[in-house]
């Protein structure tokens, strides 16, 4: 029924999408964050860290002081580095080490297609709900430090947001952004020849999660361009992965069972940028 209802949303909207006269805006900007992963549960792991990156966005329409339909495709690239705070287990013995490393390389891509509706309900207020399909790639250089191995994820999504626009006197403006992002595919490889060049490396499968994305704007239209300032907070919520795969070959199969466990991670932000 979930999957239905989404359906249908989003088949209202690219109805909508090609209804009406369309304008073009790009909009790019610089970003910087605070960034957190961590996995609960009886031996916890934190990598908290700095990001930097950029992102851009190509919208079509929606953008006119009348309610409209639009179209966009945007991109963003966050890089940085990362501490580690867990847990090593021992295969041979199966025992868990308290472990750290500092300065891991950390960076991830999202790109997201979106297509929707623009209405006013007054004058100075313009509400835009929004879906279309989004995908995140992400990965952790652990494998750099000793006993560590490179981790990467795949998430595919959809997102489902409302933008508001509230326009202010002399071409000032504030945006409120709300997103929930629905997991449809999720895959996390691990890297384990990093650790030992007879293992082999694992893929395991994470069906169930959500995002969320929330930020404000406030804007500021200018003769042929627009300047903005947008605090964000981007989070993801991951569930244990489906079934558990086996490092091969040796140990005895308890000790060589992997699975993903649960994990979130946590950003806030700001970005800066031009649109025209």
């Amino acid at each position: 029924m979930k999957r239905f209802t989404a359906a249908a949303f989003a088949l209202l909207l690219l109805t909508a999408a090609f209804a009406q006269e369309k304008t073009d805006i790009f909009t790019v900007a610089l970003e910087a964050s605070s960034y957190l992963y961590k996995e609960p549960g009886d031996h916890p792991v934190k990598m908290p860290g700095r990001m930097y990156g950029a992102s851009a966005e190509y919208m079509h329409g929606g953008m006119g002081k009348h309610g409209r339909s639009f179209i966009a495709l945007d991109l963003l690239y966050m890089q940085g580095s990362v501490d580690y705070d867990g847990w090593y287990r021992d295969l041979n013995t199966g025992t868990y080490t308290k472990a750290d490393a500092s300065g891991i390389d950390n960076y991830y891509l999202e790109s997201r297609f979106k297509f929707g509706g623009a209405f006013n309900p007054s004058d100075n207020l313009k509400l835009s709900p929004y879906t279309g399909l989004g995908g995140r790639y992400l990965v952790n250089s652990l494998g750099a430090k000793p006993g560590g191995y490179d981790r990467t994820s795949l998430y595919v999504y959809i997102p489902l947001g409302l933008k508001t626009d509230l326009m202010l006197p002399h071409g000032w403006g504030l945006g409120f952004y709300a997103e929930y992002d629905w997991l449809l595919m999720g895959k996390q490889r691990s890297k384990m020849s990093d650790v030992n060049p007879l293992w082999n490396n694992l893929t395991n499968d994470q069906s169930k999660g959500y995002g969320i994305k929330l930020s404000v704007r406030a804007k500021k239209d200018l003769k042929k361009m627009g300047i903005f300032a947008e605090p964000f907070f981007r989070y993801w919520n991951i569930q244990e992965s489906d079934e558990s795969v086996l490092i091969t070959p040796g140990y005895t199969p308890d000790r060589r069972i992997m699975v993903e466990p649960k994990n979130e991670t946590h950003e806030w932000g700001l970005r800066a940028g031009i649109y025209f």
